[in-house]
């Protein structure tokens, strides 16, 4: 089961812009080993179940950026404050 930890704003930004920094690099260096006609899939089954788990984890990410601003536009009608946490 996954790990849980409070994350601002802030951080949660940094972390989904290293994820995606990541990618980039990871898509870069393995270019050579895309299956035709399968954009999304690679011949290597060990480099494929990373692919796969970065996309689980960019998921969970945009879900939670997706969460709090639901909570801020929500706060904000209801006059509360932006919360930091």
């Amino acid at each position: 089961m996954a790990q849980t930890e409070r994350v601002n704003d802030e951080q949660l930004g940094d972390t989904l812009l290293d994820v995606g920094i990541n990618w980039e690099h990871f898509v870069a260096s393995n270019n050579d080993q895309l299956i035709p006609d399968q954009p999304t899939k690679i011949k290597d089954p060990a480099m494929q179940a990373k692919i796969d788990s970065l996309d689980q984890i960019t998921e969970a990410l945009v879900a939670e950026v997706n969460l709090r601003s639901i909570d801020e536009r929500r706060e904000s009608r209801e006059g509360g404050r932006h919360r930091s946490s």
